[in-house]
């Protein structure tokens, strides 16, 4: 299903006193593809990130995943949809195939197992030439 849209974020405000950090009329990330945001610090990507996932509130606009408006959520809410997050500081289990790393990520999501879970799971390695 590449070309649909899996985050749509509309008409996002976020202030922090009198300044602006975010003013986004219209940011889509299609299905089946990779994204890199990318600027200086200060520039607004980890408050993107943060409103997204629900870590932080915006005074305006509307953030869609898989078009389920998911604004105004809690973390856990947003992340039993799918969207989980790091913080910069991701630790891998060392002592572990990549495979099982990976499962250990999926359980945090749409709560998958079974046939469908190690499917989804090498689906994801393929993707990202990990396979």
């Amino acid at each position: 299903m590449t070309g649909e849209n899996i985050i749509h974020v509309k008409n996002l405000i976020v202030r922090r006193g009198p300044v602006t950090v975010l003013d986004i009329s219209d940011f889509k990330v299609a299905r089946g593809r990779i994204l890199a945001l990318i600027g200086p610090n200060g520039s607004g990507k980890t408050t993107l990130f943060n409103i997204i996932t629900g870590f932080s509130r915006s005074e305006r606009g509307d953030v869609y995943f898989n078009n389920e408006r998911i604004s105004g959520l809690r973390p856990h809410q947003i992340c039993q949809r799918g969207i989980a997050r790091t913080f910069q500081i991701p630790q891998l289990f060392s002592t572990l195939p990549v495979y099982d790393n990976l499962r250990m990520g999926a359980h945090f999501g749409a709560g998958v197992r079974g046939a469908e879970e190690k499917e989804n799971i090498k689906e994801m390695m393929r993707f990202v030439g990990l396979a």
